[in-house]
């Protein structure tokens, strides 16, 4: 009374309507009761508005909604986390996404990969799962003689970094980053001609990396077809190198993806192929739209520095939700606060989101 204010937790949403009973200040004390009616309109919760239901597991593309995955990688480690995005769970439907890893003791080469299947398409968590599956199937049945030329390249370009050395390493890269990614394109045309369906109906993103640890250079190789993102993140440094640019459309929603027939036509996926030798990094990420999209708003932001720090910061706990990966963790540990994380609320955006972060 003294605060002239009236408080308290309404539990239920909707239309209340409040009757208040009052007298004015001054007003005789047999005088009667005024009335007055308020409406009082309270807004449920957004995030209690979503329901997660069971995808069809009798569906015979169907895979699990929520996966997570790690790895030692040499001296490093890696963690990859998939959720299947609240607009899917609400709905019954699958994770489009999908990721695949690897890591060969023999050679010291590692594999990511991860692929965004388009909402649109009906067969799309097939396709980025068939994708990635691809891209590793390359790399197993690489012949050693095929890694020694790749060797062989980057050590001349480590040792002495010129025009001939350039070309070398460059046209290595782009041929088995390139025939690994058009393998993936294949595969896919082959499973929709198994099904009597189109590959469109196929359609996914595709960014995958090759990494490998020399003395005293780390040498990281990408391809990238579509949206999401690609970086190698240095904090200390306070820089980031994005391996790449996000194939944007004319209107918003847009992309490119792995499967349409000009992605390869007249060597246009060169362009594809990045790669970059850094001495040290803080992580290595790849992430899908469902990461990007709320986290960097918009593909200019991707090369920003101030927010690849932004993401890292949120992910080392400044969030409204106070959630935390701690990378000083078991490995074990860390991909559980990874796959929570994950679920971070973002109006607008609730697609699939995956997250595979090498550190």
């Amino acid at each position: 009374k003294s605060e002239n204010k009236i408080s308290g937790v309404l539990k239920e949403a909707g239309e209340h309507v409040l009757t208040f009973n009052f007298k004015l200040k001054n007003t005789k004390e047999e005088a009667p009761f005024q009335k007055k009616e308020i409406k009082l309109i309270v807004n449920p919760d957004p995030k209690s508005l979503w329901k997660n239901l069971d995808s069809d597991k009798a569906d015979p593309y169907w895979k699990e909604d929520n996966i997570a995955g790690h790895l030692s990688f040499d001296s490093q480690y890696l963690v990859v986390g998939s959720k299947r995005g609240r607009s899917h769970a609400h709905e019954a439907k699958f994770r489009d996404d999908a990721f695949e890893f690897s890591f060969h003791e023999q050679t010291g080469w590692g594999i990511i990969a991860v692929a965004d299947g388009a909402g649109s398409a009906k067969f799309s968590r097939k396709g980025s799962e068939i994708a990635c599956v691809s891209v590793l199937d390359y790399f197993a049945g690489v012949k050693d003689e095929k890694f020694i030329e790749i060797e062989s390249a980057i050590r001349a370009y480590l040792t002495e970094q010129n025009d001939e050395t350039l070309k070398a390493i460059s046209t290595q890269f782009i041929t088995h980053l390139g025939s690994a990614a058009l393998s993936a394109q294949n595969n896919i045309r082959l499973e929709a001609a198994a099904k009597n369906a189109e590959m469109r109906d196929y359609s996914t993103t595709l960014i995958f990396a090759l990494i490998k640890r020399y003395d005293t250079k780390y040498v990281i190789a990408s391809f990238w077809v579509g949206d999401g993102g690609i970086g190698i993140y240095n904090k200390e440094k306070n820089e980031v190198f994005v391996l790449g640019t996000p194939d944007s459309g004319e209107f918003a929603g847009q992309t490119r993806f792995l499967t349409m027939s000009d992605i390869f036509a007249d060597g246009a996926y060169a362009n594809r192929v990045k790669f970059k030798a850094v001495e040290d990094f803080t992580a290595l990420v790849l992430m899908t739209d469902g990461i990007t999209d709320p986290k960097f708003q918009t593909d200019n932001n991707l090369s920003r520095i101030e927010k690849w720090n932004e993401l890292w910061a949120d992910l080392e706990g400044a969030n409204q939700d106070n959630c935390k990966v701690d990378f000083t963790k078991p490995i074990e540990e860390v991909e559980a606060d990874l796959m929570t994380w994950l679920d971070f609320w973002s109006p607008g955006n609730h697609d699939d989101r995956t997250i595979a972060i090498l550190y």
